[in-house]
């Protein structure tokens, strides 16, 4: 089974790249660029990882983390 994992990445040119790079390397990815809705996705989804950038819209990485991590024990 591929581990899964979540990027969170608001430049769409970034995320590509990243989100690319590890499906080659084996992994299961997803993407999401907004924060609020990677909130949401981290809780319903539980990844094995999620990848957070800090600046995002709506809400950003200091907030998401301190809104999933309560429920979320996965690696941030």
């Amino acid at each position: 089974m591929k581990k899964s994992i979540l990027l969170v990445e608001d430049n769409q040119k970034l995320a590509y790249f990243i989100q690319n790079s590890l499906v080659e390397a084996g992994y299961d990815v997803g993407t999401e660029a907004r924060g609020d809705k990677a909130a949401y996705r981290i809780l319903k989804e539980v990844p094995d990882l999620v990848v957070l950038d800090i600046m995002l819209p709506e809400m950003n990485g200091k907030q998401i983390c301190q809104t999933v991590r309560n429920e979320y024990k996965g690696k941030i």
